[in-house]
């Protein structure tokens, strides 16, 4: 397998850098997503709801991408403005209640971590 190439975190503005197109890019439309997290880093799985023959609604995955838990602050950081000026332009985007964070989201997320049981933090 041919090796890859890799980009390491850069603090300069994206204007500044240059861009090479990996031959694996692609594009994934989705319209849902779920994430796996470790204290090292962070796997978010996007994937579209999908029907199945037999009438059951399932999601199905299209493409995962990993990252460093740096690299997930500046994400969230750069879709939270993305989404200020969005709103600023057209107005609130609503989103179903249902699929809103909660308390129990956050009880699986301190879960799966396991900070205190990790021999990786210990």
């Amino acid at each position: 397998m041919a090796e890859q190439p890799t980009a390491a975190i850069n603090p300069q503005p994206a204007a500044t850098q240059a861009i090479m197109r990996s031959p694996l890019f692609r594009i994934a439309y989705t319209t849902g997503f779920q994430f796996r997290l470790s204290p090292m880093d962070f796997n978010i799985i996007f994937g579209c709801a999908t029907g199945l023959p037999n009438g059951q609604n399932v999601m199905q995955e299209e493409v995962s991408l990993m990252m460093s838990l740096p690299t997930l602050k500046l994400l969230k950081e750069h879709i939270t403005m993305a989404l200020e000026v969005i709103e600023a332009e057209i107005g609130p985007i609503q989103v179903p209640a249902a699929g809103r964070p909660n308390e129990d989201n956050r009880a699986a997320l301190v879960q799966a971590l396991n900070i205190r049981g990790n021999p990786l933090t210990a």
